[in-house]
């Protein structure tokens, strides 16, 4: 059977357009990475279709997309049908998509959302529909079943006639900051739980924090010595020299160890093992001495 000629310059014919609507598509999606353009998207029987529209401020879409390609936190912005018109490289790195594959689809094809609060829901769009923003966390349960806890800011954007035109999402994944806040969580029992007296003055030596240790060390109270010098507690029997060798410690950066003889705030005397060490900030200086105290007195006596 011989091939049709007309059959077959058709179907190279069809060949040749849907190539070149190929084409035509990446360079849209390009040109909307971007900002050089607009994007319209239609939901068409055959799949999204992808308009670009030549914008009046070219100059100043480009400047935008630009920067919003540059920021760290993942951007993505959704029509009015929640169907995404826009991803920065940050959305797609977090989501593990490309803008190719899910520009003109819900946006649940990004994630699907997990509240904190079963009220959060009804707060964030009760948020958007009075104020036009909303800013809250929650979690992200992306393709695959993963699940990130997220910082998200949505605000409400308007066209040029004031009508809503869709919504712009910045998300930041805050799965680090969390594991830190659990860290410091759990430090901060053990310092508050701690049986040892621990003191945090400034570099003027105001104390700036003290734990239950050293209220039922000292019987005072944390009103009664927050923003006062740790002096308070002096009893007159320590000999100048610990004090001359703890300042030469810590004017040169250094920690000190030694003995201190104080009174409570009832008059008791006792004895107390002290280390003080200098707090270091990233720049390497010095904010803040921490000294954590052991009541000695009975294994003095």
């Amino acid at each position: 059977m011989k091939d049709n000629p007309r059959s077959e310059q058709a179907l190279l014919a069809q060949n040749e357009a849907l190539r070149a609507r190929l084409e035509e598509t990446e360079e849209a999606l390009r040109a909307i990475r971007t900002g050089e353009v607009d994007s319209l998207v239609e939901n068409a029987a055959a799949g999204p279709r992808i308009f670009a529209l030549q914008g009046l401020d070219a100059q100043s879409n480009r400047l935008r997309g630009e920067l919003l390609a540059q920021v760290s936190d993942a951007i993505f912005v959704v029509d009015e049908e929640r169907r995404l018109t826009y991803l920065n490289e940050a959305a797609e790195g977090l989501y593990g998509v490309s803008t190719g594959e899910v520009v003109g689809l819900p946006v649940t094809r990004l994630f699907q959302r997990r509240w904190l609060h079963p009220e959060d829901d009804g707060i964030a769009t009760a948020a958007l529909r009075e104020t036009g923003r909303w800013r809250g966390e929650l979690i992200h349960v992306v393709r695959g079943g993963g699940a990130i806890p997220v910082e998200t800011s949505v605000t409400r954007l308007r066209d040029a006639d004031g009508k809503d035109s869709g919504q712009i999402a910045v998300v930041r994944d805050i799965t680090q900051r969390l594991a830190a806040e659990r860290e410091l969580r759990k430090l901060s029992l053990a310092v508050e739980q701690s049986p040892e007296s621990i003191v945090i003055t400034d570099l003027e030596g105001r104390i700036d924090y003290v734990n239950e240790g050293f209220v039922q060390t000292t019987g005072y109270s944390r009103e009664d010595v927050i923003g006062r010098n740790p002096r308070i507690l002096q009893s007159g029997h320590t000999p100048p020299e610990t004090y001359s060798a703890l300042w030469d410690a810590l004017d040169g950066g250094r920690s000190w160890k030694g003995e201190f003889y104080n009174r409570r705030k009832d008059g008791s005397e006792y004895v107390e093992f002290a280390t003080v060490t200098p707090l270091y900030q990233p720049d390497g200086s010095i904010s803040h001495y921490v000294a954590v105290k052991e009541d000695i007195t009975q294994r003095k006596r």
